[in-house]
């Protein structure tokens, strides 16, 4: 029903190998790594974020719905981050190559130490070390390169930032809404007006659209609801997809209006979204 390839060099996305209808679960998935946002951490960087945070906190103190600024999220963003990079050793080398294999949109990539995925090197010598896991033992300022160790190589490799990918960027990147990381669901691309969707707040108007659409699926796409364990997130077809379309879903709340989305995905995605809402400026 769908696979997964490489867009251009580094970048990879899902697509229909044939048509799909409206309320098709396309794909059910277990996170390979989940977050538990309940462990303490006891770091420095860790307790000054919370110093920052704590007037927004205390600001939202008795609201049903909490409200957060920019300032706060990104506060927010950066203790995600860190809790992430902080479970990264703790994981199994299967999970590890998983992870690296991600995209990372950030590529904060720290100076002093600490794992890297290594990818786009054009020479010879660096498309053998694409795909590896290496590790940041110094940083040159006059080149502006990290020196990594890497795997089965005995002296420190000079790399480019742009060729580096960090565990708490990529975790940044690919974590969204359930704080766990997905082999595939995670290669979804976004967009404001998506054709899939894992949000069960989204099932009334995925069922509405089979209504509209006579399908006579509904109670079959109830049952395969029900069949979707705790455990998994399950990708559903919002709309009709045709073959050979790439999937997509919304890493945001799609009711923002397009200046609030633009705001959110460039803060927390680093990106400039060109779908279609937000060309032509619409709130879906």
């Amino acid at each position: 029903m769908f696979e997964v390839r490489e867009i251009r060099e580094g970048y990879k996305g899902v697509f229909a190998t044939r048509n799909i209808k409206v309320g098709e679960i396309i794909f059910k998935e277990k996170p390979f790594f989940q977050l538990d946002l309940s462990k303490p951490m006891l770091s420095w960087e860790m307790m000054q974020l919370n110093q920052e945070l704590d007037p927004f906190v205390v600001a939202n103190e008795g609201k049903e719905q909490p409200e957060y600024p920019a300032e706060a999220r990104k506060i927010i963003e950066r203790q995600i981050e860190l809790r992430a990079r902080d479970e990264y050793p703790k994981i199994s080398a299967n999970q590890k190559v998983k992870w690296m294999s991600l995209h990372d949109a950030h590529q904060k990539i720290p100076k002093d130490c600490g794992p890297v995925g290594i990818f786009g090197l054009k020479s010879d010598t660096g498309k053998r070390m694409n795909g590896k896991i290496g590790e940041v033992k110094d940083y040159h300022e006059n080149t502006q390169r990290y020196a990594v160790k890497v795997p089965k190589y005995e002296e420190l490799k000079l790399i480019k930032r742009q060729n580096l990918k960090s565990p708490g960027g990529i975790f940044r990147t690919n974590a969204f809404r359930t704080q766990g990381l997905f082999e595939t669901r995670c290669r979804i691309n976004h967009s404001c007006d998506p054709n899939t969707s894992s949000d069960p707040q989204d099932l009334p108007s995925i069922m509405f659209a089979m209504l509209e659409d006579e399908s006579d699926s509904v109670e079959d796409f109830i049952g395969q609801l029900k069949s979707v364990r705790p455990d998994e997130s399950a990708v559903v077809a919002r709309r009709y997809i045709a073959k050979g379309e790439e999937l997509t879903c919304s890493y945001i709340d799609c009711n923002l209006s397009t200046q609030e989305r633009t705001e959110i995905l460039q803060m927390k995605y680093n990106f400039l979204c060109n779908c279609t809402a937000c060309t032509n400026n619409v709130t879906i």
